[in-house]
């Protein structure tokens, strides 16, 4: 728990530049849900190669299967970005593959989010 802590304590202060010069994966994908926590982190579920059509006029559960069938993540993020953030935002995802929580979909901590404008 006290590391999760700590995880969560280094991305909530991360500035936006510093995660860009960071060695971290990246993720380019769909923003097909959000989910609000009574405290921070809340989340945003990312669906990587899909088109904004495979998502739009789709039921929250639709979405939802969809993730589970096209390697959907949660990825945690603070509440600035959460509120910044929308489904159907196409992104940009900076994290460290070595810290998954193993679920279904799995969740990981996003060191920080780009959103995509076409």
């Amino acid at each position: 728990m006290a590391l999760l802590f700590i995880v969560f304590v280094s991305v909530a202060c991360t500035s936006e530049d510093d995660y860009k010069s960071k060695a971290l994966d990246t993720l380019e994908g769909f923003i097909v849900d959000k989910r609000e926590t009574d405290h921070e982190p809340y989340q945003v579920l990312v669906v990587p190669d899909i088109k904004k059509e495979d998502i739009e006029n789709k039921s929250r559960n639709e979405r939802e299967i969809l993730a589970y069938q096209n390697d959907g993540v949660w990825y945690s993020i603070n509440s600035k970005a959460y509120k910044d953030l929308k489904t159907g935002d196409r992104v940009k995802i900076y994290y460290n593959s070595n810290a998954v929580l193993e679920s279904n979909p799995p969740q990981m901590w996003a060191e920080g989010v780009e959103v995509i404008v076409d």
